[in-house]
């Protein structure tokens, strides 16, 4: 086992939501006889240890990534989604510090993942192969990529110039699942239909769009309708994981768990 400590793509903070009086939420993932639910604690779920450790550094060095930046971008997420679930503070009102929080820890749920991270590693493998860049005396780690995407300004500055709303679902059927690749959205953040989305509780999304008619095109819609698409898509993404409250959607999981399908818009 690695001494570098357990690195969560799913962090612990995100999936707490889902917890039920046990402390514990439903985990699925494929197990021997198929795509089964377990009940797991929020911080023994949805890690890889050493996942963004720099093996080349010195130990008390290699986690830097890990504890300078991913910590941050959670800590910081951690008190927006609180302001958002409390509704103590609607989103529209977050100061700008806050927004562009949430929005670096959206778009790190979008890279931040083990998959996502082999392959930018063999990106940057065949490029030092083909000469295209010079292996530097410590290997190069696709995690140390992360600040830079992390300080992004043209993504992070076009989530925040989206429009933000939060929305209850506490009426709806079923309840809201998530999974390791939980962030909904359009190809492209600049067009008129551009939404992005993602599950924040079993009950309540986070929705960003560009458009007053595109938001009344996802108003419109049912919470059951809602929660079905959503679930459907959260379920669609992911890789190895989908999280719910408990096992009531056992077979709507298991018909769809782990296309890996690109994401798709609601709607």
């Amino acid at each position: 086992m690695s001494k570098d400590g357990k690195h969560h793509h799913s962090p612990v903070f995100y999936l707490g939501q889902w917890v039920g009086e046990d402390r514990q939420l439903c985990e699925y993932k494929r197990r021997h006889h198929g795509v089964l639910p377990k009940r797991v604690f929020p911080d023994n779920t949805g890690y890889q240890h050493g996942l963004y450790s720099v093996q080349g550094l010195p130990p008390t060095d290699r986690q830097y990534v890990e504890k300078k930046y991913m910590a941050r971008v959670d800590s910081e997420a951690a008190i927006a989604l609180t302001a958002m679930l409390d509704e103590t503070l609607p989103p529209s009102d977050f100061s700008p510090r806050m927004k562009v929080a949430w929005a670096r820890f959206l778009y790190s749920l979008t890279f931040r993942s083990p998959n996502v991270i082999k392959r930018l590693q063999s990106q940057m493998d065949q490029q030092v192969a083909e000469g295209k860049i010079k292996q530097p005396e410590i290997p190069f780690a696709a995690a140390e990529v992360f600040p830079s995407m992390l300080g992004s300004p043209n993504v992070v500055k076009e989530l925040v110039g989206m429009n933000w709303v939060t929305s209850n679902l506490g009426q709806a059927r079923n309840m809201l699942l998530t999974s390791d690749r939980p962030v909904i959205m359009t190809n492209g953040m600049r067009h008129a239909e551009a939404h992005i989305a993602v599950p924040i509780s079993p009950s309540s999304f986070f929705l960003a769009y560009r458009t007053d008619e595109m938001f009344q095109l996802i108003a419109a819609m049912s919470q059951d309708d809602l929660v079905a698409q959503i679930n459907d898509k959260v379920a669609r993404q992911a890789v190895e994981f989908v999280y719910a409250f408990d096992d009531s959607q056992t077979d709507f999981i298991a018909a769809r768990f782990g296309e890996q399908v690109r994401s798709t818009p609601l709607g």
